[in-house]
C-alpha cells in the first residue's frame, strides 16, 4: 500500500521539555535492545516495566546495504533509541507495542481523560528525514494511522509532536481507532537516503501545554528566520543610538 508522507510536524526548538502530570509514558528507552542488518533482517523483543504493555518488539529489514542498526539504551547514548545507517545502507525499522503475546495490552487511555491530544518525541539528533508511520489499534479491528517525515536536520532537544487528529482510518479497518482505549501501537521508520542517523530519547502522550501548536517545517524555519531578522534589526538600532 502506498503512503503519502505529509510535511514534517515539528515545534520550535526553544521549548522546555517538561512532562505534564497527565502524560502517559509509552517508552523511556531505558531497556537495552540492539539489532543490525549484517546478517539480513532480524528481530527481537524485550520485557521491562518501563515499557507500555511491558514488552517492546523491534524488527529491522535492510532496504539496501548491510550496515544499518537500531539500538536502545547503548553505552554511548543512554536512555535513547538510535537509528544508524552506514555508507550505501538504508533500512526499515518496525517497533511494536502490543503487550506480551499477540493479543494487545489492556485498553489504555492515550488521552489521559481527555487532557492529551498528541504523541510527543524528543529528537536528540537527525541528519536526514526518516519516514515515520504510526498505527494505533483499538477493539474490534479499528485502526488509525498517520505517515509523516521526522524533523531534520536536528541537534539537541527538539520536541516533535504528532496530533491524534492527524490520524486517518486505515484502509480495510472496521473504523477509526478510539484513542481513549488503545490496545496496540506500531511505528515504522524508513530511511529516505543512506547514511541517515536519528536519535530519540522518549515517547509519551502530551497535551497542548507541553508543546506549542504544530508548525510545518517551512513555517518553523520562517518563524526562526523572522526572529533572527528582528534581533539583527534591534542590534542595529542599538548601535546607531550608542
Amino acid at each position: 500500500m502506498s503512503r503519502k508522507f505529509t510535511p514534517i510536524v515539528a515545534a520550535i526548538a526553544f521549548v522546555a521539555m517538561t512532562s505534564g502530570a497527565s502524560a502517559l509514558t509509552i517508552d523511556s528507552y531505558d531497556a537495552f535492545q540492539g539489532l543490525n542488518t549484517s546478517g539480513g533482517a532480524s528481530s527481537s523483543s524485550v520485557s521491562d516495566g518501563s515499557i507500555l504493555g511491558t514488552e517492546r518488539e523491534i524488527s529491522i529489514t535492510p532496504i539496501s546495504g548491510t550496515a544499518s542498526s537500531v539500538t536502545v539504551n547503548s553505552g554511548t547514548n543512554p536512555g535513547q533509541i538510535s537509528f544508524a545507517n552506514g555508507v550505501g545502507s538504508q533500512s526499515s525499522v518496525e517497533i511494536l507495542y502490543d503487550g506480551v503475546g499477540t493479543g494487545g495490552f489492556a485498553a489504555t487511555d492515550f488521552t489521559s481523560g481527555g487532557a492529551d491530544d498528541r504523541f510527543l518525541f524528543n529528537v536528540k539528533f537527525a541528519d536526514f528525514t526518516m519516514n515515520l508511520t504510526m498505527e494505533v489499534t483499538s477493539a474490534g479491528g479499528a485502526v488509525s494511522e498517520v505517515s509523516i517525515g521526522t524533523p531534520a536536520p536536528a541537534f539537541g532537544d527538539i520536541p516533535f509532536g504528532i496530533l491524534y487528529s492527524s490520524f486517518t482510518t486505515q484502509a480495510g479497518a472496521s473504523g477509526a481507532a478510539d484513542f481513549s482505549a488503545i490496545e496496540s501501537l506500531k511505528m515504522t521508520f524508513d530511511t529516505t537516503v543512506a547514511l541517515t542517523d536519528l536519535r530519540l530519547d522518549f515517547l509519551s502522550t502530551a497535551d497542548v501545554t507541553e508543546i506549542p501548536p504544530e508548525v510545518s517545517e517551512p513555517g518553523t524555519m520562517a518563524i526562526f528566520s523572522l526572529a533572527l531578522i528582528g534581533m539583527a534589526g534591534y542590534r542595529r538600532r542599538l548601535l546607531k543610538t550608542a
